[in-house]
């Protein structure tokens, strides 16, 4: 009886296995970034509107943690100030936790707020991640999906 041999390309597999993993992080990556911008717009359409400042404070950042992996940020800048010189991020928090509707009720929606409509008011950042958690979860299955041949 004679004996088989099998060959294996290991070098090859290996290549192969980076290259759909380059292409689905490639891919989960722009959906990451295009759905930060969707969110952070979410965001300022169910922001409290007074003077309009905390609107404009809230940003989008893309960074990288200590692993290297990439992090989408959607924040309010701790920077930024309204016209009295109060820091609007002291302000976002307030209305964030204690707004009326969706916050505690410890803060009732003033004129500005009112006028943007039934989406307006507290928990506007939690709620706007909410909104489109789902889409992203199912864009990037598919691109996973898509990567992987499935």
């Amino acid at each position: 009886m004679r004996g088989s041999t099998v060959k294996c390309d290991v070098g090859g597999i290996q290549a192969a296995i980076r290259q759909v993993g380059d292409r689905a992080v490639k891919g989960v990556s722009g959906v990451m970034r295009d759905f930060g911008e969707i969110i952070a717009h979410q965001a300022e359409m169910n922001a409290p509107r007074d003077t309009g400042a905390l609107e404009d404070a809230i940003q989008v950042k893309m960074d990288r943690d200590s692993n290297g992996r990439l992090v989408v940020k959607i924040y309010v800048s701790r920077t930024a100030m309204n016209e009295g010189g109060y820091r609007v991020a002291d302000y976002a928090y307030q209305m964030e936790t204690g707004l009326a509707p969706f916050g505690t009720g410890e803060y009732q929606a003033g004129q500005g707020t009112v006028a943007k409509g039934p989406q307006a008011g507290g928990r506007y950042l939690e709620r706007a991640v909410q909104q489109h958690r789902q889409e992203l979860l199912q864009r990037v299955a598919r691109i996973v999906r898509k990567a992987v041949g499935r």
